[in-house]
């Protein structure tokens, strides 16, 4: 599948956007959280980006209480939580981007590497077996049920967070 434009662009001349129902939840909600995949094979990752500072804290403080930071002790369950600098080209801070199309202009990305997103499944080789693997474990993946279900519930809880307008510095 070919990529589209980049947010905030027109789509090309005969290319049916996708973009139009997406703008218009983003456009009538306080906040939003995107999910990007980078390639990056050998490293679980995930990078924070996004002009929300709050949003990202919490989301970074969730994801350290969930396990799923490189302080952890066991390494085959660590992932390295970042969050991203101004310079960094997967920060998300573009105000022509989705995730900060909002009501008040501001939002979360998480970038997740490849590694982490097939740990994240018992099966990985197409969208058909990661939805029905999703979280459960496999030879392949023995902790996609620690990583898969980390990751839902430290989403929900730096959401939820956000909404009481808590601020996890």
């Amino acid at each position: 599948m070919a990529a589209g434009p980049p947010c905030g662009t027109r789509p090309q001349p005969g290319r049916r956007s996708r973009r139009g129902p997406a703008l218009a939840v983003c456009a009538g909600n306080l906040y939003a959280v995107a999910l990007h995949g980078f390639d990056d094979p050998a490293t679980k990752k995930i990078i924070i980006g996004g002009r929300d500072a709050r949003l990202r804290r919490n989301l970074l403080a969730a994801f350290t209480k969930y396990g799923l930071t490189s302080s952890t002790t066991d390494a085959d369950r660590a992932v390295t939580v970042v969050l991203a600098g101004p310079t960094d080209p997967l920060n998300g801070d573009d105000p022509a981007n989705i995730v900060n199309r909002t009501r008040t202009g501001a939002g979360a990305q998480l970038e997740l590497s490849t590694a982490l997103r097939r740990a994240m499944f018992g099966d990985f080789s197409g969208a058909a077996k990661r939805r029905t693997t999703a979280g459960v474990p496999s030879a392949d993946s023995p902790y996609a049920d620690h990583f898969w279900n980390g990751f839902v519930s430290a989403v929900r809880e730096a959401v939820r967070n956000h909404e009481l307008g808590l601020d996890s510095l």
